[in-house]
């Protein structure tokens, strides 16, 4: 009885934790999948030049070429 009483003792962490490690891989699967998508969207965001290099980053970011925000109180978010 003891050895019935044990066998489903280890049966049920070997089955949760199978359990946690098939959740795992799920959530890591469905993140990888998303991480696919952004990278699709970042890549048809990026110009491409004609030979097919992205820009620099200086030319990308340059604070000239975006207009600035305007101050809206509103969107203020107060120190605690």
């Amino acid at each position: 009885m003891l050895m019935v009483l044990f066998a489903a003792l280890v049966w049920f962490f070997v089955n949760r934790a199978s359990v946690r490690a098939n959740e795992k891989i799920r959530l890591l699967q469905e993140i990888l999948e998303q991480q696919r998508i952004q990278t699709a969207l970042l890549q048809s965001l990026v110009p491409v030049t004609a030979d097919n290099t992205p820009p620099e980053p200086e030319t990308l970011l340059h604070p000239s070429a975006a207009p600035a925000p305007e101050f809206d109180a509103f969107n203020v978010i107060p120190e605690r």
